[in-house]
């Protein structure tokens, strides 16, 4: 049995077009703004994503809420779902565009939506949710025109998939937790969403260093031990103790650096501890430990975190082992392949842009050299 995700006055107050249909953009995001009264329409570069969506008779699909005993089913309704190459402004403009396509994907997916938008149309908002706030520059760069640019975090994890039981239920499912969502700007109606640009910020923060880099650390150590899904990792017994060993320190650097207070670092780890153990947020490793060359580079969520330790002189045991779990990761051929060609110090030097010879490089290194 599923419930509706209708607002309960039946009538949308906007319209939003979601770019990118994956995991946080139909499990996550759609929801939330079906809930609040908004009307949406999917946009996505994957031509079976778009088929899936895009070829059903009731504009409907079904995913999942992840709780700690189960799953609440949702029924999430949608005006239409396109290819990102075809969109069709011609019938209506939407009030919000929203894009969750990846970083990488950020630019290619503004310049489709901007050569396709007629001339001289004016958005009431277009939001990034992207895990890099330096998207937002990006947006204003190829669609400032269009609409004012602002950042959202999605404080949520979810999976890019679901149980067998579910998919039978709905091929387009995917579990998600039921989340947060944090915008910036006042543009928005949803008191909901609302907060002020400094609360955004400090979330923004915790999401990137409290969440995304323990998340990354249980992805890579798990890999290690050959687990497929997050809430395996975190209830080894090994990789949960370092694990809330590096969330420990991590609040402690944060408040130093960024003045972020103690009780609401202290609510933000409770929370983060939890909620990796959830079995039926399915996360699979394989998509959290995606791309370890981007995670792995000096502004990233390992390598920025180890500067904060070392800056505050912290113990560097913890994040170092994660740094070695992520260069040795078998899980992205083409990581795999640079590594077998070029030799782990080249690679590990050209990634993170810490000498090999350094003290730096040869206390991460030594354990990996035979």
């Amino acid at each position: 049995m599923s419930e509706s995700c209708m607002a309960a006055n039946n009538q949308p107050t906007m319209k939003a077009l979601i770019i990118g249909a994956g995991a946080i953009g139909r499990g996550f995001l759609a929801p939330r703004l079906v809930e609040n009264g908004i009307e949406i329409s999917f946009a996505d570069a994957s031509s079976s994503l778009v088929e899936l969506l895009g070829s059903r008779r009731k504009r409907t699909y079904q995913t999942a809420t992840a709780l700690e005993d189960g799953y609440e089913m949702l029924e999430v309704p949608y005006s239409c779902c396109c290819h990102i190459n075809e969109l069709n402004f011609e019938d209506q403009i939407p009030d919000l565009l929203f894009f969750c396509v990846g970083v990488k994907e950020v630019a290619s997916a503004a310049c489709s939506v901007r050569d396709q938008l007629p001339e001289g149309v004016k958005l009431k908002a277009i939001y990034s949710l992207e895990n890099e706030p330096k998207t937002v520059e990006v947006l204003k760069e190829i669609l400032g025109e269009a609409g004012p640019c602002f950042f959202c975090v999605p404080d949520v994890i979810t999976s890019s998939s679901a149980p067998a039981e579910l998919l039978d239920i709905d091929r387009a499912c995917v579990a998600s937790e039921v989340g947060e969502i944090y915008l910036e700007g006042q543009l928005l109606t949803l008191n909901e969403f609302q907060y002020d640009d400094e609360y955004v910020r400090q979330h923004w923060l915790a999401k990137k260093y409290l969440h995304n880099t323990p998340h990354a650390a249980l992805a890579y150590l798990g890999a290690q031990k050959g687990y497929d899904y997050i809430h395996q990792a975190a209830r080894d017994e090994a990789i949960e103790s370092l694990v809330f060993v590096l969330v420990s320190l991590i609040g402690e650097v944060l408040a130093q650096e960024y003045n972020l207070t103690d009780e609401f670092l202290q609510q933000y780890t409770q929370k983060e501890i939890k909620r990796f153990r959830n079995k039926n947020l399915w996360d699979p490793i394989k998509r959290v430990a995606r791309n370890p060359e981007v995670k792995l580079q000096p502004s990233e969520r390992i390598l920025f975190v180890r500067s904060l330790l070392e800056k505050y002189e912290k113990p560097l045991g913890q994040i170092d082992e994660v740094i070695r779990a992520a260069l040795m990761y078998q899980g992205c051929d083409q990581f795999s392949e640079s590594r077998r060609k070029v030799g782990l110090e080249q690679l590990f030097e050209s990634v993170t842009l810490i000498s090999a010879s350094s003290a730096d490089g040869q206390k991460i290194l030594q354990p990996l050299i035979v």
